[in-house]
C-alpha cells in the first residue's frame, strides 16, 4: 500500500497511461457503482442468503483487483466461493464486515485524494 492507503491506483495509471482525466473518470465510476452491490452484499449476509452474497462479491471482485486492494483480496474470494458452495458459512458475516469497512474507507480516500 502506499501512503497509508488501503489501494493502489497504479494500475489503473497504467491502463491509463497516466492520463489523469480518465484516472478520475474510473474512480468516480468505482465510487458510484460499489456502495449499492456493497450494500446488497452486508443484507444477504445479515438475512444468510449466501447465494447472493457470493453474487455481489463476484461483482465486487474486478474492482478490488483492480485498486490492488491486497489485504482483502482473498476474503472476498472465499465470500464468493464458500457463499456459493455454503461452505464455512460461520466465518462469511465477519468477512462481509472487514470487506465492507476496507472498502468504505478506500471510497472515503479516494474522494479525498480526488476531491470528490
Amino acid at each position: 500500500m502506499n501512503n497509508g492507503k488501503n489501494y493502489s491506483l497504479a494500475l489503473i495509471e497504467e491502463l491509463m497511461s497516466g492520463n489523469k482525466d480518465s484516472i478520475k473518470k474510473i474512480v468516480e465510476a468505482f465510487i458510484k457503482s460499489i456502495p449499492p452491490t456493497l450494500q446488497t452484499m452486508q443484507d444477504a449476509s445479515d438475512k444468510g442468503d449466501w447465494v447472493s452474497a457470493s453474487k455481489a462479491a463476484h461483482s465486487l471482485k474486478s474492482n478490488i483487483d483492480t485498486l490492488q486492494m491486497v489485504n482483502i483480496h482473498d476474503d472476498i474470494k472465499n465470500i464468493e466461493i464458500n457463499g456459493k458452495n455454503g461452505i464455512d458459512l460461520d466465518t462469511l458475516p465477519a468477512l462481509v464486515t472487514k470487506v465492507s469497512k476496507e472498502i468504505e474507507t478506500a471510497i472515503q480516500q479516494l474522494k479525498l485524494e480526488f476531491s470528490l
